[in-house]
C-alpha cells in the first residue's frame, strides 16, 4: 500500500513533503504523550529510558527531548 502510494498519478512532491511533515508533526506530539505520561507516572529515569529505547529501534534516527 505504502508503495502504490507513490507510484499512484496523485503523488507529487508536495504531497511527499505534506505527508513527512504531517508524519514528523503527529510523532511529536505522540512522543509528547508519552513522555508526559512515562514523566509523571514513572520519573526522569524512566523518560530517559523509553527514549533511549526508541532512539535504539528507530537506528539513531530520534532524538529526546531529554
Amino acid at each position: 500500500m505504502f508503495q502504490s502510494y507513490f507510484l499512484s498519478s496523485q503523488f507529487s512532491l508536495d504531497s511527499m513533503e505534506n505527508t513527512v511533515q504531517y508524519g514528523c508533526c503527529a510523532f511529536n506530539e505522540w512522543q509528547y504523550c508519552i513522555d508526559s505520561l512515562i514523566q509523571r507516572q514513572c520519573g526522569p529515569d524512566a523518560t530517559k529510558a523509553i527514549q533511549d529505547l526508541i532512539n535504539q529501534a528507530s537506528g539513531g534516527m530520534f532524538v529526546g527531548n531529554v
